[in-house]
C-alpha cells in the first residue's frame, strides 16, 4: 500500500492528538507528516537510527515539533502515560519481542490513548517475514489489555490497519 493511502488512514483513525509517538521512524518521514498534520509533538524511535533529528512547524499558528530518536520498542524510557497516540507504520514485524513492545506502548499511552498498527500482513501461513494475519494481530492485541480493537485488511492489497485503545482509568 502506498504511504500517502496509509497517511490518510492514520489521520482517520487518530483525529487530532497533543502527542503522538511513532515506533519504529525509520526516516522520520512519518513523524515529520503527524508533526505537519495531527499532532502538536510527534516523536519517533528506532534502534538504528544514527543520530537524533528534531524539526520545528508552523501550523496555523501553533509550534508543533517532529523528534526522532534511537530507541527500544521493547524498553522505552518514557514515562508512563506520556503520549496521547503511538503507531507503527510497516514495522511492526521487525519487533523482536511483540508482547514486550505491546507492552511498553500501552505503558507509554494515557488513559484511552490509541494504538495503531499499519502493516503489511502475511500472505502464508508459513511467512518467514514475521508478518502477522489480521486475526492474530487482533488477538494479540486484545491479549495485551487493549480494547475496542479492531482490525482493517486493505481490499486487494496484503496491509491491515490494526487499532486499539488503552483502557481508561
Amino acid at each position: 500500500m502506498e504511504t500517502k493511502k496509509i497517511q490518510e488512514g492514520i489521520v482517520r483513525v487518530l483525529g487530532q492528538v497533543r502527542s503522538v509517538l511513532d515506533v519504529g521512524c525509520g526516516d522520520c518521514s512519518l513523524v515529520r507528516f503527524l508533526a505537519r498534520t495531527i499532532a502538536q509533538e510527534a516523536i519517533g524511535i528506532d534502534l538504528e537510527r544514527d543520530s537524533p533529528e528534531k524539526a520545528w512547524f508552523d501550523v496555523h499558528g501553533e509550534t508543533h515539533t517532529a523528534e526522532c530518536v534511537e530507541g527500544d520498542a521493547r524498553a522505552m524510557s518514557f514515562p508512563d502515560g506520556r503520549f496521547d497516540a503511538v503507531v507503527s507504520m510497516r514495522a511492526f514485524h521487525e519487533v523482536e519481542d511483540p508482547i514486550s513492545a505491546l507492552f511498553e506502548m500501552r505503558r507509554v499511552l494515557k488513559p484511552g490513548g490509541a494504538l495503531l498498527l499499519a502493516d503489511f500482513t502475511e500472505d502464508e501461513p508459513d511467512d518467514s517475514e514475521g508478518y502477522y494475519a489480521p486475526e492474530a494481530i487482533e488477538s494479540l492485541l486484545k491479549e495485551n489489555g487493549f480494547e475496542q480493537v479492531k482490525v482493517i485488511q486493505a481490499p486487494h492489497d496484503t496491509f491491515m490497519f490494526a487499532a486499539g485503545k488503552k483502557p481508561p482509568l
